[in-house]
């Protein structure tokens, strides 16, 4: 469904949100020809997710929710994407997530993963951070492909979150 970005509600999500958020993941993993393409999150890490410093913005068409995108300020290394590249500097880095984004089938092809980072980016560079990591199935033809249009660089390949993931970061 071809739709104009200006049309939408781009809102940040909090707490009370979650049900959507999980509603909003179920059918985006069904919709999937491949559901490894996307890594199922657990209803606590979308508390963690809604929880700041981290920030959850939603798309709404209506009063539906259609897609979601996430910035992570990770705790430790685990989940510290940046501690997984190879050959980058990291000195002086004030490192972040681009943990998450989902786009309901129907609205797929509208632009809005590269909507939702360029809007994590603004909220990043807020927070004082100036370099985003994040991972993608290389099966994701479509993710990768945003990644690139967004200006991240392809950097590994790894094993992560039960199969591969291609590792991507960006200086902002």
């Amino acid at each position: 469904m071809k739709i104009k970005l200006d049309e939408l509600k781009f809102v940040e999500f909090k707490l009370n949100n979650l049900n959507e958020i999980l509603q909003l993941q179920d059918e985006v993993i069904l919709s999937l020809e491949n559901p490894l393409l996307l890594r199922k999150n657990t209803p606590e890490m979308f508390v963690d997710c809604l929880t700041p410093p981290n920030y959850t913005i939603g798309v709404k068409s209506g009063d539906k929710l259609i897609a979601l995108g996430v910035l992570y300020l990770p705790k430790d290394n685990e989940e510290d994407l940046s501690h997984l590249l190879i050959g980058v500097d990291l000195t002086g880095k004030k490192s972040a997530n681009y943990k998450l984004c989902m786009v309901a089938k129907d609205y797929r092809g509208n632009g809005l993963q590269v909507a939702l980072g360029k809007m994590l980016e603004d909220k990043a560079k807020e927070y004082g951070i100036n370099l985003l990591c994040a991972t993608v199935s290389p099966d994701n033809f479509y993710s990768r492909n945003n990644m690139l249009k967004l200006g991240y660089t392809f950097n590994t390949t790894l094993p992560k979150y039960n199969g591969v993931r291609d590792i991507f970061y960006k200086f902002i």
